[in-house]
């Protein structure tokens, strides 16, 4: 919720409260430096939002990740985080005061159920890559592997992650506060006290314990070999029953083939697909936030040893957060890049769309010929390199030419 934090507030030491319609209290505006900054903040939201917007087009596109399930769930992760960045540049246009305002709480709400959906994504994408592993390593050791420690706690992180969303839809249901910390508008000091644990359970832990169920979920993945079964196709033999004639439409030829595809397991490469893009969306997001929340974690624990009005963060501490807030926000920026760094496909079809089929045709043209597979013999070690049939056509036709 930084995003909101700096959408409400500037500073990170103000409480994230929504006054009562009795006591409202608009903000003063921001000059100066401070605009400056702010300013900076909004441009850097509207890149993340225009980047989630892309990376929620780019994964609903079957024909790139047509075989990865976590896709889908990663399209819903990108509209969520558009939804909630969207929603903080126009909170801070309004405390910007350019003449924005939308009715109360209409923000808030979108704020609020966005962090909600983007938490169950996280979780589901935690489950399917584990799952996925259970694909790979077909039905006789899911048996065995569904009643192991992995297991539960995969399915103990569920339940704790479930258990999150309902306190965080729970304590941020409110009518008269604009759906903002209702329960907080009463000004008890355990109240004051749930505030800083509702912030360190809603903001600081999904992303600790992503990043920690992540990491081992891939450690126990490499360390006990499970894409070794994976990495060797096994034969299979049909029944008596399965045997048709040869003879074959070509529907039934490609209906067999199908259903004989579907009986082997994933191959290596795409099994280790399957778990690297989350874990590593997962961990991006967790090195860049990680500074920030431990600034947070620093002030929290402080002000709750101290007492909030004897102790407010320094200077320093307030120029740290905001310059570590704006780090994290790149994450939204970087998912881009992660996605292109781990797809072939995406960056194929990039280059296909950045080269025009004229303007660079002796390039690839050239290139088609270098790339093209050699005829190779094995026992001298020579290698011939076969043209590309263009290159080969423009030869012959040039040879008409002369004659």
């Amino acid at each position: 919720m930084d995003a909101f934090e700096d959408a409400v507030s500037f500073r990170s030491n103000v409480s994230l409260k929504v006054p009562n319609s009795t006591d409202i209290s608009p903000l003063p505006p921001l000059t100066g430096v401070y605009r400056f900054d702010y300013l900076a903040k909004l441009l850097v939201i509207c890149a993340g939002a225009f980047c989630s917007i892309f990376s929620a087009v780019i994964f609903r596109r079957p024909v790139m990740y047509k075989n990865i399930a976590a896709a889908y769930l990663l399209s819903v992760i990108s509209i969520s985080d558009s939804c909630y960045l969207i929603s903080a540049f126009v909170l801070g246009l309004e405390r910007l005061q350019c003449g924005i305002a939308l009715p109360n709480g209409v923000c808030q709400a979108v704020l609020y159920a966005s962090h909600v959906l983007r938490c169950l994504c996280t979780w589901l994408i935690v489950s399917l890559a584990f799952f996925s592993y259970m694909y790979i390593s077909r039905a006789g050791r899911a048996q065995k592997h569904f009643r192991s420690v992995h297991c539960k706690v995969v399915v103990a992180w569920q339940g704790l992650f479930a258990g999150m969303a309902f306190l965080h839809l729970t304590w941020m249901t409110g009518v008269e506060t604009g759906m903002c910390f209702p329960f907080f508008g009463l000004y008890f000091s355990a109240l004051v006290v749930m505030e800083k644990i509702e912030t360190f359970i809603v903001v600081i832990l999904p992303d600790v314990l992503l990043f920690v169920v992540c990491s081992l979920s891939f450690y126990i993945c490499i360390r006990r070999s499970y894409f070794k079964a994976a990495t060797t196709r096994q034969t299979y033999i049909p029944n008596a029953s399965e045997i048709r004639p040869f003879h074959l439409q070509e529907g039934d030829r490609e209906e067999a083939a199908s259903q004989q595809q579907d009986r082997f397991p994933l191959s290596g490469e795409d099994a280790v697909f399957h778990l690297k893009i989350p874990i590593a969306v997962c961990t991006l997001h967790f090195v860049l936030s990680l500074p920030q929340h431990a600034i947070q974690i620093r002030i929290n624990v402080l002000q709750l040893m101290y007492g909030d009005f004897e102790y407010s963060p320094s200077t320093e501490e307030n120029y740290l957060h905001d310059v570590f807030h704006v780090v994290s926000l790149t994450k939204f920026v970087m998912n881009c890049i992660v996605y292109a760094l781990l797809s072939a496909t995406f960056r194929a079809n990039v280059k296909a769309l950045l080269l025009p089929s004229r303007c660079w045709r002796p390039f690839t043209t050239m290139t088609n010929a270098i790339e093209t597979p050699s005829v190779a013999d094995e026992s001298v070690g020579t290698r011939t390199t076969v043209l590309a049939p263009d290159a080969d056509n423009a030869d012959t036709q040039s040879v008409m030419d002369d004659v």
